[in-house]
């Protein structure tokens, strides 16, 4: 799905705006992998993001969390990603980059739940993840919210792709 991009009620583009919004939706989104011992997985994001803002291309997925899943599923899901990060393949499909993942929120409470949740897990889910209220998520994916934390707790310049060493061995 190809739409013009729309930020803060206006159109944005030759002025440092962004442009080229691709969204990908359920279930083109979604990514079979094998995982751990052979087994058949699917990754299955909320909604894939491709955007281009001053020149930088962005890539995310996107988890909408409204608050109802319990936090062991949340974390469940978590290293779901970091099983597919392993297995290479988005980092093939985008030239050795893997999306950021956006995990929407409804308030503030529930933000900082899912950041010790997912601060729980191994590296490096700590830069693949970030967490943000819905109110400001559109800000992130384009990076007017720069300066937002990672769940690590870093301060983030604005980017969306992650360069991620080589996949390790599973844990």
């Amino acid at each position: 799905v190809r739409q013009r991009c729309i930020s803060g009620g206006g159109e944005c583009g030759r002025d440092g705006g962004c442009s080229d919004l691709v969204l990908e939706t359920e279930p083109s989104v979604w990514r079979d992998y094998l995982g751990t011992h052979g087994a058949k997985r699917s990754l299955r994001p909320d909604l894939g993001v491709r955007l281009s803002v001053s020149g930088q291309q962005l890539v995310w997925f996107v988890e909408v969390d409204r608050g109802t899943e319990g936090l062991g599923r949340i974390r469940a899901k978590g290293r779901q990603y970091l099983e597919y990060w392993r297995t290479g393949q988005e980092q093939q499909r985008l030239g050795g980059v893997f999306p950021k993942v956006l995990w929407s929120v409804p308030d503030q409470r529930r933000r900082e739940l899912l950041l010790r949740s997912l601060g729980e897990l191994p590296p490096p889910a700590g830069e693949m993840f970030v967490v943000s209220t819905a109110e400001r998520s559109a800000a992130v994916l384009t990076c007017q919210g720069a300066g937002f934390k990672d769940v690590a707790g870093r301060r983030e310049q604005g980017l969306s792709l992650i360069h991620i060493s080589e996949p390790t061995r599973p844990y």
